[in-house]
């Protein structure tokens, strides 16, 4: 290329200071950027990075229509929030606009288990417009595997057991609510506490369970696969399954009969 890569960012938090610094450091440069934060709203990002001013000023994301077309970036950074349903119209702005994409929304790395219809969405708009929408991972993939690479190391192993703390501030409003920032204990106890009432044996034994159904899961042809997902795990109805699939309700229930029973034959006997 024999010109700077053009970047547009979405998100100009606490994380985004250092993506627009790598992508200025890296050689390309920052076109445009977004935000919902009115007191980000009209700043210069050399503000928000801790630089001299560089002429591009945060928009607000009600804008990303007209500024992606002003701007013609060859590439989006979603630094917002965690999920697909969070980043979809992100995402799909970016593609509707021609736009390829890059999110650190963690579920991005592999959505399709997890919000099939959601995902299924975005690949066909992506496909329409001839562009890439993609996750970059996240750090909980480094130490997390990190462990794995530790213990494969030893020649017995009896327990694990270990702990992880950080400081939710380093990493901006999206993270620090999704951990109960601001929460009054009922409320913490109510939203958030009500999945980590179990012991640590307790907590093994689920994390198995889950472990095995979806090994299960990945055995099951797609279609099966998809149809329980959908409706077992995102809990759509019969009439709402039959939209996205494209197929009857009454195709929607046959499936749905045949994709359970083929999941209990692959579980032990004693599973349920």
């Amino acid at each position: 290329m024999d010109r700077k890569l053009r970047v547009v960012q979405f998100g100009c938090g606490k994380m985004s200071v250092y993506f627009m610094r790598y992508v200025i450091e890296k050689g390309a440069e920052v076109v445009g950027a977004l935000d919902i934060n009115p007191d980000v709203i009209g700043k210069d990002i050399g503000e928000i990075i801790g630089a001299d001013p560089l002429g591009v000023t945060v928009s607000d994301f009600s804008d990303a229509d007209a500024l992606l077309q002003a701007a013609k970036p060859d590439v989006a950074i979603v630094a917002t929030l965690s999920t697909i349903p969070d980043i979809e119209e992100m995402f799909a702005t970016c593609a509707r606009n021609g736009v390829s994409a890059i999110s650190i929304a963690e579920e991005a790395v592999y959505p399709w288990n997890s919000s099939p219809l959601h995902t299924q969405r975005l690949d066909a708009l992506a496909k329409e417009h001839g562009v890439t929408l993609s996750g970059s991972g996240y750090p909980d993939m480094y130490w997390g595997v990190l462990i794995d690479t530790l213990a494969g190391s030893m020649h017995r192993i009896t327990k694990i057991k270990g702990s992880s703390s950080y400081n939710v501030e380093d990493y901006g409003m999206a993270l620090a609510k999704g951990h109960g920032a601001g929460l009054s204990a009922e409320e913490f106890d109510k939203e958030i506490g009500k999945y980590n009432g179990l012991s640590a044996e307790e907590q093994a034994a689920a994390r198995e369970r889950v472990r095995e159904i979806l090994a299960a899961l990945h055995q099951l042809p797609g279609p099966q696969r998809m149809v329980l997902i959908l409706r077992d795990m995102q809990g759509l109805s019969y009439e709402e399954l039959a939209v996205a699939l494209e197929i009857s309700v009454g195709t929607v229930k046959s499936r749905l009969s045949r994709a359970r029973e083929a999941l209990r034959k692959l579980l032990p006997e004693n599973f349920w």
